[in-house]
């Protein structure tokens, strides 16, 4: 799994998010990532595992469809260069 280039859906939800995220920093040659169902709460947890993720050129961030917020995930502190940074509130 360290190996893997692309995850297109990845669906957070709310239980047991905060683990899956972490479980994020384990691939480290990913230069794509989808996450769904996103919740402000998991910004710092997210924060800290893109930071991991060297290579990622492609993020994409939809919200929880039942809230609208803006999230801070601190990606000023990335050595990557990305490619595409989107982010879908609602």
């Amino acid at each position: 799994m360290t190996s893997l280039h692309t995850l297109r859906t990845v669906e957070l939800g709310s239980y047991g998010a905060v683990e899956l995220i972490k479980e994020l920093r384990k691939p480290k040659q990913i230069r794509k990532l989808v996450l769904y169902n996103f919740f402000k709460e998991d910004g710092s947890i997210l924060s800290s595992s893109i930071s991991e993720m060297q290579l990622l050129e492609k993020l994409h961030i939809v919200a929880n469809i039942e809230e609208s917020y803006i999230i801070d995930l601190h990606l000023n502190s990335l050595q990557t260069k990305f490619k595409n940074l989107h982010y879908l509130g609602s």
